[in-house]
């Protein structure tokens, strides 16, 4: 197998972290998880229509690299609890605060404990927040967010009901997030013409297709579509692309009510995301 990568000669360093990490996890086993006890058929956040087992088996692997699972909201209880000595009943005998004394991160009286301190140190005084949210009918599906700090990422992961956080190295996060988005190699259309809908109608797409273009007839009866957006706090890059399960990726531009959708690859969507998460982090107050 060979890789091949270009980019700036400022950009070598981190991209080659992004490269060996990803050959190295690739086959690395899955970590010992922490769980609420959530029903294994619904371990993995979010529910997608992909085609092909390779996009599953990504998502499968990237889900090992979270090794706290509970319900949505997790996250923002172990934030709330923080300073707290004892916690009030009501809110430690609550699912998400039941989820968290299962998972190991508070204790008896609710407050954290050191496994629940070490999870959230990242978050403190980071050095940068992304964000990416994919969107379903204009309804946030999946929302991921990560705090950097010293080389690792606090990484959650709020799906529909369900959510997932762990540490992980600077260097997987591109792994994790791709797999996450399931977007499988083989949907290559990148060489095929644009198509031209009206805006109005692509939420829904309830009535026959408006477009006479081959893909875009292919795509417009595919149940779920997503708008993945990301953007960080610290830098101008940003990912928006349009993800058609089974189909292809495509870029898209909006000019008043219609809207043009190009299509892209996915090797062109992976470089969107790997740049997103290794451009040069650039304090712009």
């Amino acid at each position: 197998m060979r890789i091949t990568s270009r980019g700036p000669v400022d950009e070598w360093p981190l991209a080659v972290q992004v490269v060996d990490e990803v050959l190295r996890s690739r086959w690395s086993t899955a970590s010992v998880e922490r769980s609420a006890e959530i029903p294994p058929a619904d371990r993995v956040i979010g529910t997608d229509t992909t085609s092909g087992g390779a996009a599953s088996e990504g998502r499968d692997r990237a889900a090992a690299l979270l090794t706290v699972r509970g319900p949505d909201g997790l996250f923002e209880h172990l934030v709330q609890v923080e300073d707290r000595g004892v916690v009030p009943g009501r809110i430690r005998r609550s699912n998400v605060g039941t989820a968290a004394r299962a998972a190991g991160l508070t204790g008896r009286f609710g407050a954290l404990t050191a496994a629940g301190t070490a999870l959230l140190r990242p978050a403190h005084a980071p050095e940068d927040l992304l964000v990416v949210e994919c969107r379903t009918r204009d309804v946030v599906t999946r929302r991921w967010r990560a705090w950097f700090k010293e080389g690792s990422a606090l990484v959650v992961e709020d799906g529909v009901g369900h959510s997932a956080t762990g540490v992980i190295p600077h260097g997987q996060l591109s792994r994790q997030l791709l797999a996450r988005f399931g977007v499988d190699p083989s949907w290559v259309i990148e060489d095929q013409e644009p198509a031209t809908v009206p805006l109005a109608a692509l939420d829904d797409r309830d009535g026959p297709c408006p477009s006479e273009v081959g893909w875009m007839q292919a795509a417009w009866p595919v149940r779920d579509w997503h708008t993945v957006r990301g953007w960080g706090e610290r830098r101008q890059f940003a990912v928006l692309s349009i993800v058609v399960p089974g189909i292809g990726v495509f870029d898209r531009e909006i000019d008043g009510d219609t809207v043009t959708m190009r299509p892209s690859s996915p090797a062109a969507f992976a470089r969107d995301v790997v740049r997103f998460l290794t451009v040069d982090r650039r304090d712009l107050a």
